[in-house]
């Protein structure tokens, strides 16, 4: 099998095995709409929109925060035995890019609605 075929079939068993636990990224949509939400309560008691500068600088620390609580549960939540099985019937290589395409994928879900509530909430600069 090809490198792209086996990391298309490694990326849709991650996809599915997060269809499954629908609540990890539930809990992840639910921390970037609090943050963004008390960010819009703090700016909202400054009286005005925040600064460009300030506008992205936040925007960027809140889906850096994001991102490490998505991709920290990425490898570890799976057992060594099972990763080692998938090594033995895949190239170790697919197995990292399908791991790396998948959080990529998850980081964008986390950040397109983030984006589209803190532009609805905070304007954009």
């Amino acid at each position: 099998m090809s490198l792209p075929a086996e990391i298309w079939l490694l990326l849709l068993k991650d996809l599915r095995l997060e269809w499954r636990q629908r609540s990890a990224l539930g809990g992840l949509l639910l921390y970037v709409g609090g943050t963004v939400f008390v960010s819009y309560l703090c700016f909202s008691l400054r009286g005005g929109p925040p600064p460009a500068p300030a506008w992205n600088a936040l925007f960027w620390v809140i889906l850096l925060f994001a991102a490490l609580g998505a991709a920290g549960r990425g490898l570890p939540q799976e057992s060594a035995g099972l990763r080692l099985y998938y090594y033995t019937v895949a190239r170790p290589e697919a197995v990292i890019l399908a791991k790396i395409a998948y959080n990529a994928l998850l980081l964008l879900a986390l950040a397109l609605p983030g984006l589209l509530l803190y532009s609805l909430l905070l304007g954009s600069p």
